[in-house]
Protein backbone atom coordinates (compact mmCIF):
# COMPACT_ATOMS: atom_id res chain seq x y z
CA UNK A 1 0.00 0.00 0.00
CA UNK A 2 2.76 2.34 1.02
CA UNK A 3 4.76 1.53 -2.24
CA UNK A 4 1.77 2.37 -4.61
CA UNK A 5 1.24 5.96 -2.42
CA UNK A 6 5.10 6.27 -3.10
CA UNK A 7 4.53 5.50 -6.60
CA UNK A 8 1.35 7.87 -6.92
CA UNK A 9 3.45 10.64 -5.26
CA UNK A 10 6.09 10.40 -7.47
CA UNK A 11 3.95 10.16 -10.78
CA UNK A 12 1.94 13.25 -9.42
CA UNK A 13 5.18 14.84 -8.56
CA UNK A 14 7.22 14.26 -12.39
CA UNK A 15 3.42 15.36 -14.39
CA UNK A 16 3.75 18.75 -11.96
CA UNK A 17 7.42 19.28 -13.29
CA UNK A 18 6.78 18.25 -17.17
CA UNK A 19 3.27 20.25 -17.18
CA UNK A 20 4.95 23.77 -18.23
CA UNK A 21 6.90 21.63 -21.58
CA UNK A 22 2.97 20.20 -21.66
CA UNK A 23 1.76 23.70 -22.03
CA UNK A 24 4.58 24.76 -24.29
CA UNK A 25 4.06 21.97 -26.41
CA UNK A 26 0.13 22.41 -26.67
CA UNK A 27 0.78 26.41 -27.57
CA UNK A 28 3.23 25.61 -30.24
CA UNK A 29 0.57 22.71 -31.64
CA UNK A 30 -1.79 25.30 -31.78
CA UNK A 31 0.44 28.21 -33.25
CA UNK A 32 1.58 26.05 -35.83
CA UNK A 33 -2.24 24.79 -37.01
CA UNK A 34 -3.05 27.85 -36.86
CA UNK A 35 -0.37 29.10 -39.34
CA UNK A 36 -1.12 26.42 -41.59
CA UNK A 37 -4.46 27.25 -41.64
CA UNK A 38 -3.98 30.81 -42.38
CA UNK A 39 -1.09 29.68 -44.94
CA UNK A 40 -3.69 27.67 -46.91
CA UNK A 41 -6.05 30.43 -47.39
CA UNK A 42 -4.38 33.16 -47.82
CA UNK A 43 -0.91 31.69 -49.20
CA UNK A 44 2.67 31.65 -48.10
CA UNK A 45 2.93 34.53 -45.35
CA UNK A 46 6.52 33.76 -44.45
CA UNK A 47 9.16 34.75 -47.76
CA UNK A 48 12.74 34.36 -47.63
CA UNK A 49 14.98 36.94 -49.67
CA UNK A 50 18.56 35.60 -50.37
CA UNK A 51 19.26 37.87 -53.67
CA UNK A 52 21.78 41.23 -53.32
CA UNK A 53 19.16 43.49 -54.83
CA UNK A 54 17.12 43.98 -51.95
CA UNK A 55 17.70 43.16 -48.44
CA UNK A 56 18.50 39.79 -47.32
CA UNK A 57 16.58 38.79 -44.49
CA UNK A 58 12.74 36.70 -43.64
CA UNK A 59 9.63 38.96 -44.92
CA UNK A 60 6.60 38.40 -44.20
CA UNK A 61 3.00 38.84 -45.50
CA UNK A 62 2.31 42.37 -45.04
CA UNK A 63 -1.05 42.97 -43.22
CA UNK A 64 -2.44 46.24 -45.06
CA UNK A 65 -2.28 45.18 -48.90
CA UNK A 66 -2.52 48.80 -49.99
CA UNK A 67 0.58 50.34 -51.79
CA UNK A 68 2.63 52.98 -51.40
CA UNK A 69 5.66 54.66 -52.91
CA UNK A 70 8.47 52.61 -51.01
CA UNK A 71 6.78 49.16 -50.26
CA UNK A 72 8.04 45.59 -50.71
CA UNK A 73 6.06 43.49 -53.21
CA UNK A 74 6.59 40.58 -54.65
CA UNK A 75 6.09 40.38 -58.30
CA UNK A 76 6.11 37.62 -60.92
CA UNK A 77 9.11 38.65 -63.45
CA UNK A 78 7.71 39.77 -66.99
CA UNK A 79 10.62 38.34 -68.97
CA UNK A 80 13.01 35.82 -69.54
CA UNK A 81 16.68 35.64 -68.58
CA UNK A 82 18.39 32.31 -69.65
CA UNK A 83 21.38 33.91 -69.24
CA UNK A 84 20.73 34.78 -65.36
CA UNK A 85 18.69 31.31 -64.97
CA UNK A 86 15.82 33.56 -64.04
CA UNK A 87 12.63 32.13 -66.02
CA UNK A 88 9.80 34.35 -66.71
CA UNK A 89 7.45 34.48 -63.79
CA UNK A 90 9.84 33.79 -61.68
CA UNK A 91 9.13 35.91 -57.79
CA UNK A 92 10.97 39.05 -57.18
CA UNK A 93 11.36 41.40 -54.40
CA UNK A 94 10.61 44.64 -55.42
CA UNK A 95 10.05 48.04 -54.14
CA UNK A 96 7.16 50.15 -55.61
CA UNK A 97 8.68 53.50 -56.93
CA UNK A 98 6.16 54.51 -59.27
CA UNK A 99 2.56 54.97 -59.73
CA UNK A 100 0.36 55.48 -63.36
CA UNK A 101 0.65 58.97 -64.01
CA UNK A 102 4.38 59.25 -62.67
CA UNK A 103 6.57 60.46 -65.18
CA UNK A 104 10.41 58.76 -65.91
CA UNK A 105 13.39 59.56 -67.63
CA UNK A 106 15.34 56.60 -69.41
CA UNK A 107 18.99 57.44 -70.79
CA UNK A 108 22.38 55.05 -71.46
CA UNK A 109 22.99 55.17 -68.06
CA UNK A 110 20.53 55.81 -65.81
CA UNK A 111 16.39 55.90 -64.82
CA UNK A 112 15.36 59.00 -62.89
CA UNK A 113 11.54 58.98 -61.31
CA UNK A 114 10.67 61.53 -58.34
CA UNK A 115 14.31 62.73 -58.58
CA UNK A 116 15.93 59.27 -57.93
CA UNK A 117 18.86 57.79 -60.06
CA UNK A 118 18.91 54.34 -60.38
CA UNK A 119 21.82 53.51 -62.59
CA UNK A 120 21.37 51.13 -65.72
CA UNK A 121 24.39 49.01 -66.67
CA UNK A 122 24.87 48.37 -70.67
CA UNK A 123 24.98 44.52 -70.54
CA UNK A 124 23.80 42.69 -73.67
CA UNK A 125 22.22 40.40 -72.17
CA UNK A 126 20.00 42.84 -70.16
CA UNK A 127 16.90 44.03 -71.71
CA UNK A 128 16.80 47.59 -71.97
CA UNK A 129 14.24 50.62 -72.54
CA UNK A 130 15.43 52.92 -75.46
CA UNK A 131 16.20 56.66 -73.90
CA UNK A 132 13.21 59.29 -73.25
CA UNK A 133 10.56 60.22 -71.02
CA UNK A 134 7.76 57.87 -70.07
CA UNK A 135 4.70 58.33 -68.17
CA UNK A 136 3.99 54.89 -66.11
CA UNK A 137 0.50 53.57 -67.59
CA UNK A 138 -2.90 52.66 -66.28
CA UNK A 139 -2.88 49.71 -64.61
CA UNK A 140 0.71 49.15 -64.35
CA UNK A 141 3.74 50.01 -61.65
CA UNK A 142 6.82 50.77 -62.00
CA UNK A 143 9.01 48.59 -59.54
CA UNK A 144 12.78 50.06 -58.41
CA UNK A 145 15.24 48.39 -55.83
CA UNK A 146 17.84 51.06 -54.17
CA UNK A 147 20.49 48.61 -54.98
CA UNK A 148 22.81 49.50 -58.05
CA UNK A 149 22.81 45.92 -59.33
CA UNK A 150 18.47 45.10 -59.28
CA UNK A 151 16.81 43.40 -62.79
CA UNK A 152 14.09 45.68 -62.00
CA UNK A 153 11.98 48.20 -63.45
CA UNK A 154 14.85 49.93 -65.01
CA UNK A 155 15.53 47.02 -67.67
CA UNK A 156 11.91 46.11 -68.48
CA UNK A 157 9.56 48.83 -67.10
CA UNK A 158 6.35 49.10 -65.84
CA UNK A 159 4.75 45.54 -64.77
CA UNK A 160 1.32 45.20 -64.96
CA UNK A 161 -0.91 45.86 -61.68
CA UNK A 162 -1.97 41.97 -61.71
CA UNK A 163 1.83 40.36 -61.86
CA UNK A 164 1.86 42.16 -58.24
CA UNK A 165 1.62 39.18 -56.41
CA UNK A 166 1.51 40.74 -52.40
CA UNK A 167 2.89 43.31 -50.36
CA UNK A 168 5.46 42.03 -47.39
CA UNK A 169 7.19 43.82 -45.19
CA UNK A 170 11.09 42.89 -43.89
CA UNK A 171 10.55 41.10 -40.42
CA UNK A 172 14.60 40.01 -40.03
CA UNK A 173 17.47 41.19 -41.83
CA UNK A 174 20.25 39.09 -42.40
CA UNK A 175 22.45 42.03 -41.38
CA UNK A 176 21.09 42.69 -38.15
CA UNK A 177 21.19 39.07 -37.49
CA UNK A 178 24.87 39.56 -38.69
CA UNK A 179 26.01 42.52 -36.18
CA UNK A 180 24.01 41.17 -33.19
CA UNK A 181 26.36 38.15 -33.46
CA UNK A 182 29.53 39.94 -33.87
CA UNK A 183 28.59 41.66 -30.98
CA UNK A 184 27.69 39.31 -28.83
CA UNK A 185 30.99 37.20 -29.93
CA UNK A 186 33.67 39.73 -30.89
CA UNK A 187 36.02 36.73 -31.52
CA UNK A 188 33.78 35.78 -34.72
CA UNK A 189 34.37 39.22 -36.25
CA UNK A 190 38.26 38.59 -35.08
CA UNK A 191 38.28 35.16 -36.68
CA UNK A 192 37.22 37.00 -40.11
CA UNK A 193 39.39 39.62 -40.12
CA UNK A 194 42.04 36.84 -39.85
CA UNK A 195 41.45 35.13 -42.95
Amino acid sequence: MEANLNYRKNLYRMYRQARPCWIVLAVLLVCTLLFKGLSFILGPLVYYNDSPSAPIGVYLLAPDQELRYGDFVNVHQPVDLPVLHSPKGSLLLKHVAGFPGDVYTVTDSELVIRDVHYPIYPLSYLPHLAPGTYTVPDGQMLLLNPMDHSMDGRYFGPVPRGSIVNKVVLLLPVATICDAIEQTFPAIKQLGADS
